[in-house]
């Protein structure tokens, strides 16, 4: 038996659809706008077996759609279900201010939930109701994306046996699935190395070439190169170990900067202008060097890496696309004759870290050192 709470959400009206005509079981539908959902459900679900009833904001409306969906119970109250021992699970998809409560009723009840995102909109909330759920023994699901959508699961079936999307990968713009931002790395190679090695791949706000001039960390940190303020386009092209010692100076930096809620666009005034590790010391009462923080950068992209290795992602897999790595050079237009080798370039930054150089996996000892268990 199952209970789904309707806000219009055509998924719920398919899925109303589908149990009823395929499980025969008890069905409770809550429903608070009926703009779309008549004409699903009758399609879809002619006969409804079994005990069965259904909840709407008004007793005429929940009539009305019980009626089309030969629903023998209409109530006005989720307490109705709540309260029916036939009933084994709900499906709440009314609005987020309701779900909160309704999910704590349904535990308490010890019944099963589905509960369209989100919980709620204040954390104390959603505390609530996940303690009520985990006294409770009872299963709960949040939807997302329509994941489980008889549609969206076709289409993937279909890209998984090639019948559709043939090569399409080769020219999609993507490292690790994820499409990056406007920002070109063959222009600027730092934002290509950040895109393909960071373990939240395709973000442009964690590195690039252009960045490591703005937050000038090598006035705070001496042993950090200082760029030349003259140099030609090409050098940037170049790999050698100081690229590698600039992308990761930036990953720490940023990691560190992200974890103290820090705004991007400060530091690009500079680590002098801004001055980050001082605040830090201020804010947390620690007396902690600009090395020291860094270090902490360094714990948290390593356990972020960690955490993907953990879980079964390879680190190769998230390199950028070869097209836009610009394996093919294009022959004209800005982008002319570029194109960065992120193969020659992951060891180097890898080795910054204490990952091996060959897999971008954290080595044991680095691990070890950085107390990451």
């Amino acid at each position: 038996a199952i209970e789904i709470t309707l806000g219009g959400a055509f998924f719920c009206t398919q899925l109303v659809g589908r149990v009823m005509a395929d499980e025969g079981g008890g069905i409770i539908v809550n429903v608070t706008s009926t703009a779309g959902v008549l004409r699903s459900g009758e399609e879809a679900a002619p006969q409804a077996a079994g005990q069965a009833g259904l909840v709407g904001l008004t007793r005429q409306a929940a009539r009305e759609l019980a009626t089309r969906l030969h629903v023998p119970t209409a109530a006005a109250e989720a307490r109705v279900i709540f309260e029916d021992p036939a009933i084994e699970a709900v499906a709440i998809c009314s609005s987020t201010d309701t779900h909160a409560a309704f999910i704590i009723e349904a535990a308490r009840a010890g019944k099963h939930i589905f509960c369209e995102k989100p919980i709620a909109y204040d954390l104390a909330q959603i505390d609530a109701a996940l303690a009520a759920v985990a006294e409770a023994g009872v299963k709960l699901q949040i939807g997302f994306n329509r994941r489980f959508d008889p549609n969206f699961r076709h289409v993937r079936e279909m890209v998984a046996a090639g019948k559709i999307g043939k090569g399409s990968i080769e020219f999609a713009i993507q490292a690790g699935g994820q499409e990056p931002a406007m920002h070109d790395g063959r222009n600027d190679p730092g934002f290509n190395v950040h895109y393909s090695l960071e373990p939240s791949p395709g973000r442009h706000t964690l590195g690039a070439h252009l960045y490591y001039e703005m937050f000038q960390l090598w006035k705070r940190l001496k042993d950090l190169p200082k760029p030349s303020l003259l140099f030609t386009k090409d050098s940037k092209y170049k790999i050698d170990e100081e690229k590698a010692r600039v992308a990761a100076a930036c990953s720490k930096f940023m990691s560190l900067s992200n974890g103290a809620g820090m705004c991007m666009f400060g530091l690009f005034l500079g680590a002098k202008r801004i001055p980050t590790f001082d605040w830090l010391n201020a804010a947390t009462g620690w007396k902690l060097t600009p090395g020291d923080y860094m270090l902490i950068g360094e714990r948290i992209q390593t356990l972020k890496q960690a955490f993907n290795v953990k879980h079964g992602i390879e680190p190769k897999d998230n390199f950028m696309s070869s097209r836009a790595l610009g394996k093919t050079p294009q022959k004209e237009g800005a982008n002319k004759g570029r194109s960065v080798d992120i193969e020659k370039l992951a060891p180097g930054y890898w080795d910054q870290f204490g990952w091996d150089n060959n897999t971008g996996k954290p080595k044991e000892e680095t691990l070890h050192k950085l107390d990451i268990k």
